[in-house]
């Protein structure tokens, strides 16, 4: 890159092989196949890969690819399957890890919906290193929100249906609707100071709810107090708003924000933002953004309807632009299912949503453990493929499931 290192980290799902959820966790990251690249999440149904940061696109997907196949094996040793999907079916509740006194905390302060939800939410978090303008980065990757309509795969989260993205929804708007700092998309910064004011105030979110102590304010101080979109750490910036996804989407993701910052950091444009509401661009020597407004219309309308969504749509073709003229023609690749997702308007949560129309009963709303299960297996088999080099989730986006 124009300056420093793109890493992926990944959240996976554990379940047997029927579909089922199992809290299992412990047994994987135990083994001693793990040489620390398999680390714990909150629940102990959910496991997190962190490959090695690279600045080529070729040696970070080989590089995911590889811890990606090396839990297979570790998994496979104790008859148990890994899904990059969230928790989408009731009855099959992961719980959180016991004994970590941060997740005992959080739990503490957010309360057991809260804590229910984080143990059932997988995600895909992408980390690039500092550019030389840190407030312009910032701004240009929160701008960049309605990336997550790409990699929405939870189109049930919790057994629910009602939108393309069930579990961004049910963050920004459910369980913190009224406590926009900790998990909703914020309006620009104009300063550094404003970011670590915005981590400040997530801190004392939780100094509020358990009280002003050393110990409370040690645990939730610096980046690590909160479910953001997006927040700054002492070498990156790292994205967290989007789903967990098949390695193929992941590393389109990556190949997005890559191509994005090269072209604008590399070219040394002014980034500014609209003053008009559904106004944004690039020239030569500046790169618009919407406003904080026009971003607000996209969330709400990319949470319901996904890329089938004009306004949405339309931004994302503008995005994934600006990244191919960024990478180098031997990276452009990587993009290509994003392009067919633009082209189909489906995303992996719409392909779900078909795959149980067509071969699940349920109710308008709801999916049923058997139908959870049945789209579980479905994943896996879609990841399976993928990480054999296999095109079947692209093939299927772009034509459907018969």
């Amino acid at each position: 890159m124009t300056n420093g290192l793109l890493g992926l980290e990944s959240e996976l799902m554990l379940t047997d092989v029927e579909g089922n959820i199992v809290n299992r966790a412990k047994e994987v990251l135990e083994s001693p196949l793990n040489i620390g690249n398999l680390v714990p999440e909150y629940s102990q149904a959910m496991v997190e890969i962190n490959p090695k940061p690279s600045a080529e696109l070729a040696k970070l997907e080989s590089n995911l690819r590889e811890e990606l196949t090396f839990l297979e094996r570790i998994a496979e040793s104790k008859g148990l399957n890994a899904i990059p999907l969230s928790e989408i079916g009731p009855g099959q509740v992961s719980k959180r890890i016991e004994g970590y006194k941060r997740y005992d905390l959080y739990e503490l302060a957010t309360g057991k919906l809260s804590s229910k939800a984080d143990a059932s939410a997988c995600g895909t978090h992408l980390h690039i290193d500092h550019q030389n303008n840190l407030v312009g980065q910032f701004n240009l990757y929160q701008s960049m929100d309605p990336v997550f309509a790409f990699m929405s795969s939870t189109s049930f989260f919790m057994g629910s249906n009602s939108v393309n993205c069930g579990r961004v929804n049910f963050f920004r708007n459910n369980i913190f609707s009224e406590h926009p700092f900790m998990t909703q998309l914020l309006d620009y910064v104009e300063s550094i100071e404003d970011i670590h004011e915005l981590s400040k105030k997530r801190r004392e979110f939780f100094v509020e709810r358990l009280g002003d102590s050393e110990e409370i304010r040690k645990t939730f101080s610096g980046h690590k107090n909160g479910s953001t979109p997006i927040r700054m750490t002492d070498n990156t910036i790292e994205i967290r708003a989007t789903d967990s996804n098949l390695p193929t989407l992941s590393m389109a993701m990556a190949a997005l924000y890559k191509g994005v910052t090269e072209y604008v950091f590399g070219n040394n444009l002014d980034i500014r933002i609209a003053d008009r509401d559904n106004e944004y661009g690039i020239t030569s020597k500046e790169i618009l953004l919407p406003n904080y407004p026009t971003l607000k219309q996209m969330e709400s309308a990319a949470i319901r309807e996904g890329p089938q969504a004009y306004i949405v749509n339309e931004y994302l073709s503008h995005l994934v632009g600006i990244a191919e003229k960024g990478l180098p023609e031997e990276e452009r690749r990587y993009l290509t299912p994003f392009k067919e997702v633009l082209r189909t308007k489906k995303n992996i949560a719409g392909l779900v949503l078909e795959f149980v129309g067509k071969k699940c009963d349920h109710s308008p709303g709801q999916l049923e453990s058997d139908s959870a299960r049945k789209v579980n297996r479905f994943i896996r088999e879609l990841y399976q493929d993928d990480l054999t080099g296999g095109n079947k989730a692209v093939y299927l986006i772009g034509n459907g499931i018969r």
